[in-house]
């Protein structure tokens, strides 16, 4: 039998972390993107709040879920492209061949849009948090 699940999970757990963590583009344009665009739509439509009915006091805090929805985007996105890369580099059929797990393959892989996840969702509550948002 070959090694168990965990351990092949984990093994491309940490490829899948360091190869994303290593690209500063993705990390930079993950964060700045949706923070750029969340400060744009929120003080340009801050004059919604003064709608009948509008459902917060502010705007800000009416929008802070909108870079959230749009960092996953960007995670299935880099999912995506590292799956790609994968499959053009041949290292997808290498490790088909091996005995390891088709769910270790798939959980291994994703562990890297996990951990770009992980610091987005920490740096915009910390955002949140600073600037006051409820």
């Amino acid at each position: 039998m070959g090694p168990s699940l965990l351990v092949q999970v984990a093994s491309l757990a940490r490829r899948s972390t360091l190869r994303t963590l290593r690209q500063p583009a993705v990390m930079v344009s993950a964060i700045v993107f949706p923070m750029m665009f969340y400060a744009i739509n929120a003080y340009g439509l801050d004059a919604a709040t003064s709608i009948p009915g509008f459902p917060a006091d502010s705007y800000k805090d009416f929008a802070f879920a909108f870079p959230l929805v749009q960092a996953s985007l960007f995670g299935a996105i880099t999912a995506g492209s590292d799956l790609a890369r994968d499959i053009e580099s041949g290292f997808f059929d290498r490790l088909s061949l091996t005995p390891m797990r088709p769910s270790a393959l798939l959980l291994g892989m994703l562990a890297g849009v996990v951990a770009l996840g992980l610091i987005q969702g920490v740096f915009f509550l910390g955002m949140g948090l600073l600037f006051g948002w409820t």
